[in-house]
């Protein structure tokens, strides 16, 4: 998920065409096994686009590229609304409590 926030976040800042930011993160949430056909890992782009919205309704000034970088990860596939409405209420829980 790191790797998907953090590529997703430097293609909002670099203003990247979306067809180049997709490309990149389809290529990093496939998972190629030998000798089995390579497959798209939307729970992961999923999981990855709501915890970057959560993030993005908990604080849209200090995360504001969240929500660009969302669109961006649900473009490449991250589809699943369950999962991502899932992690975004997650993140949205855990920023609004005291971090002591």
């Amino acid at each position: 998920m790191a790797r998907l926030n953090g590529t997703a976040t430097r293609h909002v800042h670099a203003k990247s065409p979306v067809a180049v930011a997709v490309a990149e993160l389809v290529e990093i949430a496939t998972e190629r096994t030998k000798g089995r056909a390579p497959v798209l890992r939307v729970d992961l782009l999923s999981e990855t686009a709501g915890a970057m919205l959560g993030a993005w309704q908990a604080d849209p000034v200090k995360v504001w590229a969240g929500e660009a970088a969302a669109r961006l990860l649900i473009a490449a596939g991250g589809t699943d609304e369950e999962i991502g409405r899932a992690a975004a209420a997650e993140v949205i829980r855990r920023l609004g409590r005291p971090q002591h």
